[in-house]
């Protein structure tokens, strides 16, 4: 055997995505099975049904005969293609004795591989096992927004153009069905999950589409890494699968840069704390940190420059200048110069960038977006990922600065934001009075904050510094010892409740920055001086 480095790979298989890729299942019946059956090729006989139908006859022309059950995998061929990837594949061969234990066994590991392959006839049950997996993967992955892909990999030529329906219809019957969306007789979309069917039998007929859902098991892994390509295809979402390819690279160096050696330093420190459960919150911003040195050492970001905004743009249907609403003929050229690093700007470049600049722009223009709702939305998203903290569990909530909250009194919902200090908001034993600066709803259009209000609607707020907005609220901690104020999880909600048993509902949490800010201009008006001076100066000061 011949050792190679793992840069001496082909220019052509150099791919964040496939750097981003780590591991694939798959699942089949006929995974073990060692028939030596040969597979035969279906061919439309002179004369045969059209589009889709396949008769009878058709299927007889296959010599010899395959049915589900007598379709042996390669497996071989499939985990050396994947493995030319650099992806790990396992294969499990579900029992025929299914157990609840057996069951949940397949699940898990489903759920950790980045790309899941099901035969759809297992034991011929007709789809009865594979869709219970693609069902729980889909709730999962469609209440996290998760990206996986899913193949349905099957020599059940009998039913092939029925498969992607099937799952269709009861999906649909489990999840939202705004989240269902079939492209074709082979595709499916749940939210950021996508569902692909490929045969494993060759299909020689006049449906060019149905034949080219053939795919050998050698040729599969290609297949589904164009499938893979093809749903990462937002400038951020490649800047994040890039940031995470970095990561995964990245992950035994940084596990041995946490050494045993640093044991000893940890539990020193940890001792000297006064509250030694806040060592833990200072390993997490050391993580972080070391995260953000691994991303500055990547190019992640060059998945986000210049060349590649010009290339995303590329497809925006004309006539342009309708998008800024200018009076002025609009080329791509126009709009690329704006968007490259440097350099001089036209004139309709110019107006181009103070529409998006002074103008409201989410209100009346689309710009890079479909239509002005889409342009909305997506500057709504935008500025909350850019502003808020995201939250990836179900962890407490606690009170502290940048807390975005609501509240019901007299009919009336209020929202608010806390400017607690961090070091002010731990450590609380008893009861403690937090400042909470009042945020209204914002009118004609005027805003500084967008932030959730549901699960369905962002709120646009007008954040005001004065001073004399701020309202001292009373909150305790339960129990003896000392810690943060964390809410109570009702329904669906995070809850605070202050002394005089007020009820405020968690929404949001400012990044530690923004929060510093809007605390900062808040201080910075208890500096304000006031006198008198005459009138006839003070206007012209």
């Amino acid at each position: 055997m011949v050792v190679t480095s793992i840069s001496d790979e082909p220019d052509e298989q150099q791919s964040w995505t496939r750097e981003f890729l780590q591991s694939a299942i798959v699942l089949d019946d006929q995974a073990y099975s060692v028939s030596g059956a040969k597979v035969g090729t279906l061919e439309e006989p002179p004369n045969g049904p059209g589009r889709r139908a396949l008769s009878e006859e058709a299927r007889e022309a296959v010599e010899p005969k395959v049915g589900h059950q007598e379709r042996d995998l390669d497996i071989q061929g499939l985990t050396d293609s994947f493995a030319d990837f650099g992806i790990v594949c396992g294969v499990l061969c579900p029992k025929t004795d299914d157990s609840g234990a057996e069951a949940a066994r397949l699940l898990r590991t489903a759920s950790r591989a980045d790309i899941v392959i099901l035969d759809w006839q297992i034991y011929g049950d007709d789809g009865k096992s594979a869709f219970g997996i693609i069902s729980e993967l889909a709730l999962a992955e469609v209440s996290q927004n998760a990206l996986k892909l899913i193949c349905v990999y099957t020599a059940d030529i009998t039913n092939i153009n029925q498969i992607i329906s099937k799952i269709a219809a009861g999906l649909g019957k489990l999840v939202s069905a705004e989240h269902v969306s079939k492209r074709s007789d082979y595709e499916i979309h749940v939210g950021a999950l996508r569902i692909v069917l490929y045969s494993k039998v060759r299909l020689d007929i006049p449906d060019a589409e149905l034949a080219s859902r053939y795919a050998a098991e050698a040729e599969l892994p290609t297949r589904l890494l164009a499938e893979f390509e093809s749903m990462t295809g937002g400038l951020l979402q490649r800047v994040a699968i890039r940031a995470l390819a970095a990561l995964r690279k990245n992950t035994h160096l940084l596990a041995g840069r946490f050494s045993p050696n640093l044991d000893a330093g940890y539990l020193w420190h940890r001792g000297a704390l006064l509250r030694p459960a806040d060592a833990e919150d200072h390993i997490r911003d050391i993580l972080a940190s070391e995260f953000e040195s691994i991303l500055d050492a990547s190019d992640a970001m060059d998945a986000a420059n210049g060349k590649e905004c010009e290339r995303a743009i590329g497809t925006l249907s004309e006539p342009l200048k309708d998008r800024f609403k200018i009076d002025r003929a609009v080329v791509l050229d126009d709009i690329t110069s704006l968007l490259a690093p440097q350099g001089e700007l036209g004139e309709v470049s110019r107006l181009i960038r103070n529409k998006l600049k002074k103008a409201p722009p989410v209100a009346d223009i689309a710009a890079f977006a479909v239509d002005v709702a889409h342009a909305v939305l997506a500057n709504e998203q935008f500025a909350m990922i850019m502003t808020l903290r995201s939250r990836y569990d179900e962890i407490p909530r606690q009170l502290h600065l940048g807390t975005v909250l609501s509240s019901n009194a007299d009919g009336k919902t209020r929202y608010c934001i806390c400017l607690q200090p961090l070091c002010d908001s731990a450590r609380i034993l008893g009861a403690r009075q937090f400042p909470l600066l009042p945020i209204s709803r914002a009118t004609n259009g005027i805003f500084n904050l967008v932030a959730p209000v549901s699960s369905e609607e962002n709120g646009h707020f007008l954040v005001q510094y004065n001073p004399y907005l701020l309202e001292m609220i009373e909150f305790s901690v339960r129990g003896s010892i000392s810690g943060p104020v964390c809410a109570n999880k009702k329904e669906h909600k995070w809850i605070f409740t202050d002394v005089a048993g007020r009820e405020y509902v968690w929404l949001a949490e400012l990044r530690t920055s923004i929060a510093h800010r809007i605390a900062q201009k808040v201080s910075n008006q208890f500096g304000r001086i006031g006198l008198d001076i005459p009138e006839w100066i003070r206007e012209k000061d």
